[in-house]
């Protein structure tokens, strides 16, 4: 995974404003499905916060930590 960043949810997909949204007291380790530029790759990290439909993630790379939102789905626990 070069420097690409990792696609992201559009905010009318994760709906923040009338959707709940869960913050733990520290981060949730988590297995999880994330896209670079469209390609899947199931990656270890954590999860930040939630709604019933989605995931923000953050994790560790070469390159720096990354972040995104995934559908809830394509997350697993660890």
């Amino acid at each position: 995974m070069t420097d690409y960043r990792p696609d992201n949810l559009k905010s009318y997909e994760t709906d923040l404003e009338n959707n709940a949204v869960t913050i733990p007291p520290k981060p949730v380790p988590v297995r999880a499905f994330v896209r670079y530029a469209g390609t899947s790759f199931e990656l270890d990290a954590e999860a930040v916060k939630w709604t019933s439909r989605a995931v923000a993630l953050q994790w560790d790379t070469p390159n720096g930590q990354h972040q995104t939102w995934v559908w809830a789905g394509a997350v697993s626990d660890r």
